[in-house]
């Protein structure tokens, strides 16, 4: 099996650097081949990705280290409209660097490296798992999301703590609190159509419109079970008086949004919805601005080279 590391030396402000040098001692150690690129500034992971989408190679694995951003635009990359024929031939692994790793812990990659690499070794096949796939009809733009795609004040909340400083982008609950009330305030609802199937849905009053690729909630194997469904979940949830949106934030916070009446959830393979106003717009906790959406969503195949944890586990008892 030929290696491929496709390393985000940014991730975790910068903490990746030593989770690849931890790694790379074990490598070399060991004497396994491998190759390696680093990245230099947002996106460039998905323009390295995309020259090995123009391989063949059965025997090559795209090993992305970094978080979940670093994680989608590699999927970005291999798996684009410039390349369909190609799409889900070049299976991928992560070694987790950033600061959540909410896509490789739905996978239950381990959090050390060595033992997360230790993984993909005893992968013998792929594993097909779903992510989401995206076209933006009005910028006639394609793209994927491994975790969420989202707008409204999730994205609002993300491009405002980008605009802040450095330091102060790590928000601790009170801080986090604040600013989410701060956003609260100032945003407007919008009007949300929702097409699925045949049904047509309107929401005039909403505040946060959510796609999940696999459940926001549950124990690890519930989510994991859920990659492997090919459907995804939209929340949507609408302003109320300021009661009512504060206690749903707050469950939506907390891991428990499922439990509220106040959320609406729409589980399907493909999904259309627009907004008839200028909304923030995120995926992955990648901003992409803010936009009119004409956006119809959907449940793909990608393969995945590296065990769940379960496995490993259970192949460390049997010797």
């Amino acid at each position: 099996m030929q290696y491929s590391f496709i390393i985000n030396p940014h991730a975790r402000s910068g903490q990746a650097q030593a989770t690849w040098s931890h790694l790379k001692n074990y490598l070399d150690t060991n004497n396994i081949e491998y190759h390696s690129d680093f990245t230099r500034y947002p996106g460039h992971a998905t323009e390295i990705a995309s020259q090995f989408a123009n391989q063949s190679n059965q025997d090559m694995v795209i090993i992305a280290v970094g978080g979940d951003g670093t994680v989608d635009e590699v999927i970005n990359g291999l798996y684009n409209r410039e390349h369909p024929k190609n799409v889900n031939q070049i299976p991928i692994a992560i070694i987790p660097a950033g600061w959540q790793n909410q896509f490789a812990k739905a996978l239950g990659i381990q959090a050390q490296p060595v033992d997360a690499f230790q993984q993909i070794l005893v992968a013998s096949e792929p594993t097909t798992i779903n992510i989401g796939h995206y076209h933006e009809s009005i910028k006639d733009e394609d793209g994927y999301f491994i975790n969420t795609w989202g707008l409204g004040f999730d994205a609002a909340l993300l491009s405002h703590r980008n605009g802040l400083k450095k330091g102060q982008r790590k928000m601790g609950p009170l801080s986090f609190m604040r600013n989410a009330g701060s956003i609260l305030y100032n945003q407007q609802p919008y009007s949300l159509m929702v097409q699925e199937k045949q049904r047509h849905s309107l929401y005039a009053n909403t505040f946060i419109s959510t796609c999940f690729n696999f459940l926001p909630e549950g124990s690890r194997q519930q989510r994991y079970q859920s990659l492997l469904n090919p459907e995804l979940s939209l929340l949507i949830i609408e302003r109320r008086n300021w009661l009512i949106t504060f206690w749903t934030l707050c469950l939506l916070i907390t891991g428990h949004i499922t439990k509220s009446r106040w959320a609406h959830f729409i589980t399907a393979k493909q999904f259309h919805y627009t907004t008839s106003s200028l909304e923030f717009v995120q995926k992955d906790g990648i901003e992409l601005g803010n936009r009119f959406v004409d956006v119809t969503m959907e449940s793909v195949p990608c393969h995945i080279w590296q065990s769940n944890s379960a496995s490993v586990k259970s192949i460390d008892k049997n010797n």
